[in-house]
This record gives structure tokens, C-alpha cells and sequence, in this order.
């Protein structure tokens, strides 16, 4: 039975947001680590730009498949049980992660940790709208979001610093105490959050991430012959399992969620916001210390600026949004992404800092707009019994934006580079080559998300439901 009606206590609320910010911290901080470790990581196992890219994809490919699984597990047998067994999971991931012996070791134990990421991103948001009043939800979702930016802007600083200091296999250590932080906070909270009945579908659970994983497999390698009969046969299994959902009893996701246009318009959107600006961290941390030449750390304050203004300044963009159109601020920042990434069309051979700054600033400022306010957009188009299947949607939206970010990013750089792409000297043409390609498409994604983004409808109360 579901605990919503129930008044929390200030402690209570605390404690849920505590949990909730510093478990979502963990993913940002694990893929902007990363991103500083991965020209020692291919120094480590003699691998190139495109298969570097696996070490973040891997990840998200996982989160993505375990997203609507998860979120079915937390309705039916709790939503605090479900990110418990979450943090434990990340906590294990991280741990192999810094024993892996060669790269597919290192990928495969990055697979386990997007499993535990998928468990927390699924509940932690849901927890926030079930403690919090209506009034207080844009300001919580707010901080929430903010911990998600201090994650990004602090995880290259300190992957940067690790990776100089005592070698890659460090920065997967310092993840262990955030889980058990996590763990600890939710552990004072006394309610289980379960809001359904009846059975786990587990073919079509099945189905949908094997569907994921050809998809993802297929945009990935393109364009060889091989992945797109992969991406085919995942189109065809993702089609099987809309199927499979509108004929099961009990199934892993209402479909009728997607016939209120404004909620569907509003994830939609999350996919274009971040499909358009993920891979940019990847590109300029390569870049960075491939032809500018710098160190991790080096490179590392240099991306810090565009997550410290996301951290600054989306606390505030959430408490706006509790006063204003929600149409407005997220389609504003959308904007500010398309007009960061046009700035990066102008990023050469010749290294120039100052442009790098203005334009991350930028991304910074968008993201900040788009975020917390969209986030509170979504789920306020739906009921508050459909917050689980909400926040996974918002979360599954979130990460194949991001995988689909770097799937561009790789099938550019197959077209490309092709088997030349470890980054030398004698290819930084290219590899620059690749990088305007890529922003172009990514504007071209902002703008199309500026349209869904202010094309949504107005917000309504959360009680109310609105079917197209």
C-alpha cells in the first residue's frame, strides 16, 4: 500500500533527499571520472578512441536495459528496498572495476555498475514527490538535480588528480564511501514506498533489454554491415515488446502513460537535451590532452566550469519553476545548449582556452535551466500513482539521451577515422574533423528539443491527468 498520503516529518524529508542527491551524485561523478582516466586507461590496454568509448557506453547500455525493470521491482515490492539494493550493486560494480585485468574485464564490470545505477535513478526521484509537498517539490527536485551537476563538476577534478596521483584503477575506490553514505541516510527512513500489485514481467523485460542491447550495439558500430542488422533486430525486438505490453496483465510499463501528450513531449525532450550535449565532455577530454596537451588534472579545471554553474545556479532554476510557465525555462536552456555547441564549431588545431571556457559556460547555463524545471514538468503531467513509472521513464529518457550522445560521437568517429583512431599527431585533423561534425548534429537535436520542450502544453496540478 502506498504511503502517500502520510505527512513526513522535516527529518524524514531530509533524510529521503540526502540519500536520494548523494546516490545520484554517483553517476555523473563515475562518467566524468572516467572521461579524465581514459587516455591512461588506453595507455594501460593499447586500445583506441573508438573502443575507449565502450568504457562509458557499456555503462549506459546497462542503465538503459535495467531502467523499466527496475522501476517495475520498486512498485511491487518497494521503492526504498529497490535503491538499497542499488547502492550495494554500485558498490560491487566499483570494486571489480578497480581489479579488472584487461579492458573487456574493465567493460564487463562497468556493465554491473550501470545494473546499480538503474536502481537508484528509478527511485530517487519517485521517493522525493512521495515525501514532498506540492510546494516544496521544485526546490527539492531543484537540489536533487544540483547534486547530479556537483557530481559532474567535481568527478574531473578528482578523476584528474587520481589519475595523476596513484593511477586510473583509483578513481572506482572513491565511489565506495558515496554509496555507503547513501546507504546510511536511507536507513533512518522507517516507510517502504510500494504503490502496485501483481506480477514481474519477466519476458518482457527480457525482450526490452535485449532490444537495448542490439539497438545500442548497432548505432555504436555503424555503419559496418553487422550493426545494422543489429540495430534492425533491435528495432524489431523493441516493437515486440510495445506488443507484449499492451497484451500482458501486469505489465513492465502502462503504455497509456504516453497518450498524455504533455508528459510524452516533456521525456521527449530529455532525450534531445541530452543526446545533444553528453558527448562533449568525452570529446574535450581527449581533446584536451591529446592535441592541447595537457594533464588529467589539468584538463580536468578547465571542464569544471560548465558543471559548477550547472551546481550554482539549477537550485534557483528549481525554485523558479515552482512560480512560473514550466514550458519557459527549459526550452530557454535548450537554447543556451544549441548556442554553446555553435561556439564549438570554432575550436581548431590551435588550442584556444578562453573559447573552450565561454562555451562550456554556456552548456553550463543551459543545462541549469533545462533540468530541475523539466524534471518537475514531467511529473507533473501524471498522477501520483504513476510517479515510479514516471521517474523511470525520466530516468530511461536521461541515459539513452546520453548513450545515444556517445553513439554519435562513435559512429562519427568510425566514419571518419576508421581503424586510425588512436589519437597521434598525424591525425588531430581528423579527429577535430570529427568533432565539428558531431556538434553540428547536436545543434540540430537542441533545436528539435527547443520545439518539443515549448510544444508540451502548460503545466496542470499532479493530481490531474491529461489525456490527448
Amino acid at each position: 500500500m502506498s504511503m502517500m498520503q502520510r505527512v513526513y516529518t522535516k527529518r524524514e524529508k531530509n533524510m529521503v533527499l540526502l540519500a536520494s542527491s548523494v546516490a545520484i551524485f554517483i553517476t555523473p561523478a563515475m562518467a566524468s571520472m572516467v572521461n579524465l582516466a581514459l587516455v591512461s586507461i588506453g595507455n594501460d590496454f593499447n586500445v583506441g578512441t573508438h573502443n575507449l568509448g565502450w568504457i562509458t557506453t557499456t555503462f549506459f547500455i546497462s542503465s538503459v536495459a535495467f531502467l523499466l525493470p527496475a522501476g517495475r521491482i520498486a512498485d511491487l515490492y518497494g521503492k526504498k528496498r529497490t535503491f538499497v539494493i542499488g547502492c550495494i550493486i554500485v558498490l560491487i560494480g566499483n570494486l571489480l572495476s578497480s581489479l579488472a585485468i584487461d579492458f573487456w574485464m574493465l567493460c564487463f564490470f562497468r556493465i554491473i555498475t550501470g545494473a546499480g545505477a538503474a536502481f537508484i535513478s528509478c527511485t530517487g526521484v519517485s521517493m522525493i514527490m512521495e515525501v514532498f509537498s506540492r510546494e516544496e517539490r521544485g526546490k527539492a527536485l531543484g537540489i536533487n538535480t544540483a547534486f547530479v551537476y556537483l557530481g559532474a563538476s567535481l568527478g574531473p577534478v578528482i578523476g584528474g588528480l587520481l589519475t595523476d596521483a596513484f593511477g586510473w584503477r583509483s578513481i572506482f575506490y572513491i565511489i565506495i564511501p558515496m554509496a555507503v553514505i547513501a546507504l546510511f541516510a536511507i536507513s533512518h527512513l522507517r516507510t517502504e514506498f510500494i504503490s502496485s500489485e501483481g506480477s514481474f514481467d519477466i519476458r518482457g523485460s527480457f525482450v526490452y533489454g535485449l532490444s537495448i542491447i542490439f539497438a545500442m550495439y548497432g548505432v555504436m558500430n555503424l555503419p559496418n554491415a553487422g550493426s545494422i542488422i543489429s540495430l534492425i533486430l533491435g528495432i524489431m525486438l523493441l516493437i515486440a515488446f510495445i506488443h507484449i505490453q499492451k497484451h500482458d496483465t501486469w505489465p513492465l510499463i502502462d503504455l497509456n502513460i504516453f497518450k498524455n501528450s504533455g508528459f510524452s513531449r516533456s521525456i521527449f525532450a530529455t532525450l534531445l537535451n541530452y543526446a545533444s550535449s553528453y558527448a562533449v565532455s568525452f570529446f574535450l577530454s581527449l581533446y584536451l590532452q591529446s592535441i592541447g596537451a595537457l594533464s588529467a588534472s589539468e584538463a580536468s579545471m578547465i571542464l569544471l566550469i560548465q558543471p559548477l554553474v550547472q551546481v550554482i545556479l539549477t537550485p534557483f532554476a528549481g525554485k523558479w519553476a515552482d512560480h512560473l510557465d514550466l514550458r519557459m525555462l527549459p526550452t530557454v536552456g535548450m537554447a543556451f545548449t544549441f548556442f554553446g555547441l555553435m561556439l564549438l564549431l570554432f575550436v581548431g588545431i590551435n588550442i584556444n582556452i578562453p573559447l573552450i571556457f565561454f562555451a562550456l559556460l554556456i552548456l553550463g547555463l543551459g543545462y541549469s535551466l533545462f533540468s530541475a524545471p523539466n524534471t518537475l514538468a514531467v511529473m507533473s503531467y501524471v498522477r501520483a500513482a504513476e510517479y515510479s513509472e514516471a521517474s523511470s521513464m525520466l530516468s530511461t529518457m536521461r541515459q539513452t539521451g546520453m548513450m545515444f550522445s556517445l553513439g554519435i560521437a562513435m559512429c562519427i568517429i568510425s566514419v571518419v577515422m576508421g581503424n586510425a583512431d588512436n589519437l597521434s599527431p598525424e591525425n588531430y585533423a581528423s579527429f577535430v574533423s570529427v568533432m565539428r561534425t558531431s556538434w553540428i548534429v547536436f545543434m540540430f537535436l537542441s533545436l528539435v528539443g527547443c520545439f518539443f520542450s515549448w510544444f508540451r502544453g502548460r503545466s496542470v496540478p499532479s493530481d490531474v491527468k491529461i489525456v490527448s
